[in-house]
């Protein structure tokens, strides 16, 4: 007999907070959030809104969080947000480990970024 995995509800697990530290920035265009489960942080993520463009920036989530749908919901209350603000395209830098997620939610390859790091 197999077991099937139970499709979680994301919306009743955590919820998504609005941080406050955007205004110890004294920016307005800078948008911080945090997704709680069970009163803990478990995903993180920010954008910032710059001519009608929402960036994307830091989207994680410990490893003991993932396969929840928690950075998914994330970004998408993050873009509902900057949508609310004007944002007309939003634009992000994924990571191999965030760019299925992102493909699934409709971004598309634009072009490839290189990182170097000093060697010590």
């Amino acid at each position: 007999m197999s077991k099937r995995r139970k499709k979680l509800d994301v919306s009743i697990i955590f919820s998504i907070r609005l941080l406050s530290i955007s205004r110890k920035f004294n920016d307005p265009n800078l948008h911080f959030y945090v997704a709680e489960e069970n009163g803990y942080p478990a995903s993180f993520g920010s954008y910032a809104l710059l001519d009608k463009t929402a960036f994307l920036n830091n989207v994680f989530t410990p490893k003991e969080h993932r396969g929840k749908g928690l950075a998914k919901t994330l970004c998408r209350k993050m873009l509902c947000d900057a949508q609310q603000e004007g944002a007309v395209q939003s634009v992000l830098v994924a990571s191999q480990m965030g760019h299925p997620l992102y493909l699934k939610m409709g971004y598309r390859d634009v072009s490839k970024m290189w990182v170097f790091t000093k060697q010590a």
